[in-house]
């Protein structure tokens, strides 16, 4: 399940990705992110993952085929979660994205928000 919070920047979002993640929740947020780098060429991306378990190979195939064509959309990707289950998430993406990547605990949560918004 995803969800999408409020953050102080228009080029910025926020969303909370929880238990398994589907095709379908892509299907919900991905139109989201196109629209914001459509409006804005380059975002901003605060994901709050305390509560991700995984993904199913449909949620997976959608997110590569998404990341393969932005790669270069994002200025700065804060990952908020337990760092050891995310350290992999945060050296894949600061491989393959041009953007500023960090990794923050569940409770550094408004250190990531400050981060990524300034």
């Amino acid at each position: 399940m995803v969800s999408f919070n409020e953050t102080g920047r228009d080029d910025t979002i926020a969303i909370a990705m929880y238990g398994k993640l589907t095709k379908d929740d892509y299907d919900v947020a991905l139109p989201i992110f196109k629209e914001l780098i459509r409006r804005y060429e380059k975002i901003r991306v605060l994901f709050l993952l305390e509560g991700y378990d995984s993904m199913t190979l449909g949620a997976f195939a959608k997110e590569v085929k998404f990341d393969l064509s932005h790669r270069d959309s994002f200025v700065k990707i804060a990952f908020v979660g337990d760092k050891e289950k995310l350290s992999t998430a945060e050296k894949v993406a600061k491989a393959y994205f041009t953007a500023e990547v960090k990794l923050f605990g569940p409770e550094e949560r408004q250190l990531a928000q400050q981060w990524v918004e300034g």
